[in-house]
């Protein structure tokens, strides 16, 4: 596969009315959703209700009509159960957390084949009132260290995610994530790592504070630069919600699972494809036809020489009960 002409469609394609429309799209649709959540005044405990209604208004959102070749769509399930919980060890002590709120996935596809896949894990959190300003509270600080070191975890019986050991490397920074939301309907997106550096010892995240992040902008996703990272900035944050239609949808938040001509991360693209096969058991033991449709589609492109769609691995047994997680895959096919 070609990089450079890979590039150069991503280039013109991104850069194109359709392209610019469908990104504008994308995030009305997410202030839509959490202004409606927001107008019903739900508390904290209901968090998980405002991820479920962004999952569901963003639904099944193609690209119709364009005029260069390229198909953009994002195709969105909310898996309902328990929180699909973790153990690890936080500071030498046996923890339990919930893994996060949301999966962001994002595949570029050319001639059939992934050229670039990027991941994050996200975990939504509410503002809270105050006459001070919009603030956040941090308390699940287990949480944080998950989200923003990856120590070895894996899954507890009954959570969607397997329970085998899981070491992940966090090259980006970005592989876990906090979407804070904020009224009358946005959020902005943080790293963990960069949420993690700015708290230090407090609870409480003031919204002022993150406009001072500058210093972690336009960084390469690896610790060396390569051809393949180049054309992808490593964002940590986007400031609202249009911010962040702009940067995921243009390859630059998450961590790079799989870089065309450059590193993957292979230890976090074995959990990406082991909930995603959690998923389609659960689709199929459950007849849910949208669960089975998004995972199917993430399913169907090959990596480069890695074989074809069929030789992805699945889980065969599963006592899964667990679900509570919601996944958002926008793939961008680039044509032939």
């Amino acid at each position: 596969m070609n990089l450079k002409r890979a590039m150069d469609k991503f280039s013109s394609a991104t850069r194109s009315d359709a392209f610019a429309r469908y990104e504008k799209g994308f995030a009305e649709r997410i202030n839509a959703a959490l202004s409606q959540a927001y107008a019903r005044n739900q508390p904290e405990p209901e968090l998980v209700q405002i991820v479920e209604r962004v999952v569901n208004n963003l639904g099944n959102f193609p690209l119709m009509g364009n005029a260069l070749n390229f198909r953009l769509s994002t195709m969105s399930a909310f898996i309902h159960g328990n929180k699909s919980q973790v153990e690890f060890r936080c500071y030498g002590k046996r923890t339990q957390v919930e893994l996060g709120d949301l999966l962001f996935v994002m595949t570029v596809v050319l001639g059939g084949e992934r050229s670039f896949e990027k991941l994050t894990i996200n975990q939504f959190k509410r503002d809270g009132r105050s006459r001070r300003g919009v603030s956040w509270a941090i308390r699940n600080r287990a949480q944080l260290y998950l989200l923003s070191r990856f120590p070895r975890f894996r899954g507890v019986r009954g959570s969607i995610v397997p329970a085998r050991e899981y070491a992940l490397p966090n090259y980006s920074g970005c592989l876990g994530s906090y979407g804070l939301l904020y009224r009358p309907g946005e959020f902005t997106f943080v790293s963990g790592t960069e949420v993690d550096a700015i708290l230090a010892h407090r609870n409480v995240l003031r919204k002022q504070e993150l406009y001072s992040m500058t210093q972690y902008a336009d960084t390469c996703s690896f610790p060396f630069r390569c051809a393949a990272c180049s054309p992808f900035c490593n964002h940590q944050h986007a400031y609202n919600t249009f911010d962040f239609a702009h940067r995921f949808l243009r390859v630059g938040i998450g961590e790079p699972v799989f870089t065309m001509g450059g590193p993957d991360n292979s230890q976090a693209k074995g959990l990406l494809h082991d909930l995603l096969s959690e998923i389609r058991i659960r689709a199929r033991r459950d007849g849910r036809p949208e669960l089975l449709g998004i995972v199917d589609r993430f399913f169907r492109y090959a990596y480069p020489e890695a074989g074809g769609p069929d030789d992805f691995p699945e889980i065969r047994e599963s006592d899964s009960e667990g679900g509570g997680i919601g996944v958002i895959h926008t793939v961008l096919d680039l044509g032939e």
